[in-house]
């Protein structure tokens, strides 16, 4: 009987190792992909603003440019090149608001918890230095909370 406690003691620790490996195992794993958040502020001579951060699932994309990119007679059209691209991908379609403004519509809702890469290829656009060329950044869809009638 004087044991017993000893053994509690035993098997509270080895209970709290085994927790603490998983913790790290699962927060220290390879299978996710680190996302860089960092921009080279060179771009700031080209892209005045961008979606970013926590978005909802619905949203639109939109990125402004810090010039015109194209004359008023294609505001309100689809682009004609491809200028964004998805990781992963998602279907929708683009369209310029005004000169400096282009908008991606998804064509469903996003996913939600779900972190993407974007790729916008500003090379299609303006004559840039090859490390300008394309303006890549990452935005996560916020998760969905439930409605609860509070």
């Amino acid at each position: 009987m004087k044991n017993l406690p000893w053994k509690k003691i035993g098997l509270a620790g080895l209970y709290v190792g085994v927790v603490l490996a998983l913790v790290f195992y699962f927060t220290t794993g390879k299978s996710t992909k680190p996302y860089s958040t960092s921009i080279n502020p060179a771009f700031g001579e080209y892209i005045s603003s961008y979606t970013a951060g926590v978005i909802s699932s619905g949203s639109t994309l939109r990125i402004i440019l810090a010039r015109d990119a194209v004359d008023s007679t294609s505001v309100g059209q689809g682009t004609s090149v491809k200028l964004l691209e998805f990781s992963p991908a998602i279907k929708g379609t683009s369209q310029w608001l005004d000169r400096r403004t282009i908008e991606f519509k998804p064509a469903s809702r996003l996913i939600s918890g779900q972190i993407y890469e974007a790729s916008f290829r500003l090379s299609k656009l303006f004559d840039l230095p090859k490390d300008l060329g394309t303006f890549e950044y990452t935005f996560q869809v916020s998760l969905r909370i439930l409605n609860y009638p509070f």
